[in-house]
């Protein structure tokens, strides 16, 4: 259906009329509603209710004539993308920014810092899905890559510099490159999550960051946002807000395929905006590190000829929550680590467990020694490197 072509939809109109900030002020119940501009002194639109009526669909077209006449071309561009939405199951979100510039024109600069606080937003939502962290680094990158590479970028609209993305909310994303693998074989045994889950996820984070400022304003400490890890908080996700409302007012709006929904804002002070950056930085935080036995698989093996430092990376299965460490060994340790590896039997270690980067290390490694595999463990293979395990490694 084009934007010329007669609808006697009603959910179409009065879509629009929020679009454009109308809203219901007075009704006949079943029969028709109101609805006015905040001013109210710019006319109003009626919405007939009651499809059974001789004159529904004439009314339904004067009030889509009303607002084409009124908006023109921007009228018309909105119509069309509600259609699509609905045709298409797109769910939208729009990242709105207030300069001081007039037609929503902003600097270069400040305009890339928001479509980047915008994507990276939205990736964390992502990643929140596939695992609640404080920090997410690289955790998730698959997903992210899948899901963002069907979102759409919308047009920019007047006013407040915005941004939009249309995200296909029945579309369905497999968390990572092994359940992709896996459901060529048997679509049952793959693990997906849907445009819509990660798009509810981004708005309970993007949300429960609201209430948490609120909160602050009233008792300014950041402890409480360390709960709201569990809500999809990260430090990614702080850090995108605190940059889409520097130097600004901002808001994040959110309105799903089915018309009949309201659209959701979620407002942004400028001043809050500091606030934002030092939650943030306290999630970004290395935490301390601690005294810890670990037992694990020797998975790599590192004892370049050109840099000879006896490098392994424990897959850690007891002694710590960790997923893997690297471990650096004297030459007799380094041996041990040989013999596990090739005995297939498991190695452990005394140390400090520090987090480095992204990286989980074991430094001061001592009481070394091959241990038997636990009864019923399934083991992986190892690689030898002839490089170094200074390489940054895929952890997902």
């Amino acid at each position: 259906m084009s934007p010329a072509e007669p609808t006697t939809d009603t959910e179409l109109v009065t879509a629009m009329l929020r679009h454009f900030d109308w809203s219901p002020t007075s009704k006949a119940t079943g029969r028709y509603e109101i609805w006015t501009l905040p001013d109210k002194d710019s006319g109003e639109v009626l919405v007939p209710l009651d499809p059974a009526k001789g004159d529904f669909a004439e009314l339904v077209q004067r009030a889509l004539r009303q607002l084409l006449v009124r908006y023109g071309m921007e009228a018309e561009r909105v119509q069309a993308l509600l259609l699509l939405s609905a045709s298409a199951d797109l769910d939208s979100t729009q990242w709105k920014k207030q300069t001081s510039v007039n037609a929503g024109l902003i600097s270069w600069v400040e305009g890339e810092a928001i479509y980047q606080a915008a994507r990276e937003s939205l990736a964390s939502a992502a990643r929140a899905v596939h695992a609640k962290k404080a920090q997410h680094g690289n955790a998730g990158s698959y997903l992210v890559q899948r899901f963002l590479e069907q979102t759409l970028m919308g047009q920019t609209e007047v006013g407040s510099f915005i941004v939009t993305a249309h995200i296909p909310a029945s579309a369905r994303f497999h968390v990572s490159q092994k359940s992709e693998n896996r459901s060529k074989d048997d679509f049952r045994n793959s693990d997906q999550v849907s445009g819509r889950t990660i798009l509810d996820t981004f708005v309970t984070a993007v949300s429960a960051v609201r209430e948490a400022l609120d909160q602050y304003r009233q008792s300014p400490r950041i402890e409480p946002f360390k709960e709201l890890v569990a809500e999809g908080v990260s430090h990614e996700l702080l850090r995108s807000l605190a940059t889409l409302s520097k130097g600004g007012d901002a808001a994040i709006s959110v309105e799903h395929a089915d018309r009949s929904a309201v659209r959701r804002e979620i407002v942004f002070d400028s001043v809050e905006s500091a606030v934002l950056d030092r939650v943030a930085a306290d999630f970004a935080q290395k935490p301390p590190p601690e005294s810890v036995v670990l037992t694990g698989e020797v998975s790599l093996l590192d004892n370049s000829t050109a840099v000879p430092i006896h490098l392994v990376r424990l897959d850690v299965m007891a002694g710590s929550k960790v997923k893997r460490a690297r471990v650096r060994l004297t030459p007799e340790q380094y041996d041990l680590a040989v013999t596990a590896h090739a005995n297939l039997k498991w190695l452990r270690a005394s140390g400090t467990l520090e987090k480095d980067g992204r990286d989980w290390w074991l430094y001061n490694a001592a009481d070394v020694s091959v241990v038997d595999v636990a009864e019923g463990s399934a083991s992986r293979p190892a690689t030898i490197f002839d490089g170094s395990l200074d390489q940054t490694d895929d952890l997902d």
